[in-house]
């Protein structure tokens, strides 16, 4: 599965999913220039940001993002 993104934040995140997740069992979706979003087949959904040379994890509690 290819997965284009925009910045090195985006980059570094992905790798960060690639080596965690099946990419088969999940969507990702750009949330903004450090910050991908991972939902998976129950439609539940985490944010990883990109910060300080860190991964950061958010929960997603409402989709209105």
């Amino acid at each position: 599965m290819y997965i284009h993104v925009d910045t090195i934040e985006q980059y570094k995140v992905l790798q960060y999913i690639k080596r965690h997740f099946f990419m088969d069992k999940i969507t990702i979706t750009k949330i903004n220039q450090t910050s991908l979003c991972v939902t998976d087949y129950t439609n539940e959904c985490l944010i990883f940001e990109y910060f300080n040379g860190t991964i950061i994890t958010h929960e997603v509690k409402n989709r209105g993002f």
